[in-house]
């Protein structure tokens, strides 16, 4: 498929959501649940071969994280079903759009962030991280994680690893992978043969990038699971 044409499906997935309620549930500090619902409105750009999405909402960072992390995800699911691997950033605050342009603080600092990664991933801009609960990487829905990401230093050929919040595309809904025509479990197997048509230096560092991303999303899932099912046995017992 021509990047145009996923582009254009992109941001027509981006635009059906306009205008959409979305309810938001957490725990509130008592351990009771909260609900908080908010209009989301996302607007979509396209600049050359990228796609600007934003969101304009009324929720704290963690909050928005949860109501529009799930469309970011089948957004990538779905270009990667299309035979297209994404890289990209996300960030909270201010922006400027009118239908046609796009800026500000949270745009520039997406747009720096995603130039740098040396890989096939979303990753969350060290601002909008700083206000997020380390405990959020425990929690089953959240659709970010603390992520060792690779990146250029200074538009170099040399790499240094941030930890900071990326979005988990590697586990993430069963449902989302099926829609895109993808299985999790072999999602390392949809990712190889995009890198194999050009094996050689820097798009193979990018591809044991986002490998060793995929192995460790799966691997934390499993401990999580194994860590929820000897809870449940406690409990039990």
């Amino acid at each position: 498929m021509h990047f145009l044409d996923l582009r254009r499906k992109l941001l027509n997935k981006a635009k059906a959501t306009a205008a959409s309620d979305v309810t938001v549930i957490h725990g509130g500090t008592s351990g009771t649940i909260q609900y908080s619902t908010s209009k989301v409105v996302p607007w979509g750009f396209g600049f050359s071969d990228t796609v600007a999405i934003c969101f304009e909402v009324s929720m704290d960072p963690p909050d928005v994280l949860r109501a529009v992390g799930q469309e970011v995800q089948a957004l990538f699911l779905a270009a990667l079903g299309q035979g297209d691997l994404l890289r990209g950033a996300a960030a909270c605050g201010e922006f400027y759009a009118d239908g046609e342009i796009v800026c500000g603080p949270a745009v520039n600092e997406a747009g720096k962030l995603f130039d740098l990664a040396d890989w096939a991933g979303i990753v969350l801009g060290p601002s909008t991280g700083k206000s997020l609960d380390p405990g959020l990487n425990l929690e089953p829905t959240f659709p970010f994680r603390r992520w060792s990401v690779p990146l250029h230093v200074r538009h170099s050929a040399e790499i240094e690893w941030q930890e900071l919040w990326a979005l988990d595309w590697a586990t993430g809904n069963g449902k989302l992978f099926l829609d895109a025509g993808l299985w999790a479990p072999t999602i390392e197997d949809t990712v190889l043969p995009l890198f194999g048509a050009n094996p050689h230096p820097p798009e193979d560092q990018k591809r044991r990038n986002t490998l060793a991303f995929i192995r460790g999303m799966q691997r934390a899932q499993s401990e999580r699971t194994l860590e929820a099912m000897a809870r449940f046995e406690q409990r039990r017992g």
